[in-house]
């Protein structure tokens, strides 16, 4: 069970390819020599027993790196990181965990090995040798479903999304929603609800599984590192107070500085840069008022000047 890049060895949340026969098995390193890896039908192959099969089960194992490997080579290939931002590692970890022991949908093209680990570490999907197989044979890309002897089998999405009802975020977390294009930033306030701007930039509170639907979240503190976080209740007293305002910033400034800054107040740097829209139009409006009130009093001023030369004139007309 050869490293093929023996100076750098895996460290938790890497992605490990297996160099097998013909294909790669892939899998998630959690630490002390173990990974968490998809196999078809509980085997380790890692592959479908064919492409003719439109539904397969797979199960989700923990087991020893050794083992998954099975002699074969193996290298990390975290390539996709040039395209994606992993999720925080601590969260890969657990959410591996999580789906550890469970049955799901399994489809060499749509959700296979290579699939699921690139979810964990990413929130995305991603398979490069399930592209080259459908661009190969198109046949191999079957209607999809996910019955299985008659009973619903969960993809690997909707078994991330049972994993995460019960992973319990704390009041105060900073939670990420992994949308398609641009993902969603909320703080967790607690009983199951958000903080976070909505499409109108105003400041709501809704249900974090209402908000987020069918994608995939998690929790990324990753600000903590550089910048540290206030307790929890100063977190959701800034939170609560900024509820039906609305914003001027990008939404990961937003709860940057609700879980960061002392206090959200009129003297604060959240306050200043909430209504920083605001307070430039009323600079602009007290700028035009001032040149109104400028212009009146210059135009009296003339007037005056010009009343008092007439009256000058009607009191030296005797004397010309």
């Amino acid at each position: 069970m050869p490293n093929l890049n023996p100076s750098r060895k895996p460290q938790p949340g890497d992605l490990i390819e297996i160099f097998r026969t013909g294909y790669q098995h892939w899998a998630i390193y959690t630490g002390d020599g173990e990974v968490v890896h998809l196999t078809s039908d509980g085997s380790l192959s890692g592959v479908s027993s064919g492409l003719s099969s439109s539904t397969e089960t797979g199960v989700i194992r923990r087991d020893s790196l050794a083992n998954s490997a099975g002699g074969s080579c193996y290298s990390i290939n975290n390539s996709a990181d040039r395209v994606w931002e992993s999720l925080p590692i601590g969260w890969i970890i657990k959410m591996a965990k999580a789906m550890a022991g469970q049955t799901v949908y399994y489809s060499i093209t749509t959700a296979n090995c290579e699939h699921f680990v690139h979810l964990l570490r990413y929130g995305r999907k991603k398979s490069v040798q399930a592209d080259r197989v459908s661009a190969i044979i198109p046949m191999a890309n079957p209607k999809f479903s996910n019955v299985y002897d008659g009973q619903h089998v969960k993809t690997m999405e909707e078994e991330y999304q049972s994993a995460l009802r019960n992973s319990h975020p704390k009041p105060g977390d900073m939670i990420m929603i992994l949308r398609p294009k641009l993902n969603q930033w909320a703080i967790y306030v607690g009983d199951g609800d958000i903080i976070y701007p909505d499409s109108g930039r105003v400041v709501v509170r809704k249900p974090l599984f209402e908000v987020a639907e069918s994608d995939l979240w998690c929790i990324n503190n990753k600000l903590d590192s550089s910048m540290k976080p206030l307790c929890v209740k100063e977190i959701i007293r800034n939170a609560k107070a900024m509820i039906g305002q609305e914003i001027a910033m990008s939404e990961e400034e937003f709860i940057r500085y609700i879980r960061c800054v002392k206090k959200v107040g009129s003297s604060s740097a959240v306050t200043k840069k909430v209504n920083h829209a605001t307070n430039g139009a009323n600079a602009i409006g007290f700028a035009i008022f001032k040149i109104v009130i400028y212009t009146i009093v210059a135009a009296l001023g003339i007037v005056m000047l010009l009343s008092a030369a007439d009256i000058l004139d009607v009191c030296l007309l005797p004397f010309i």
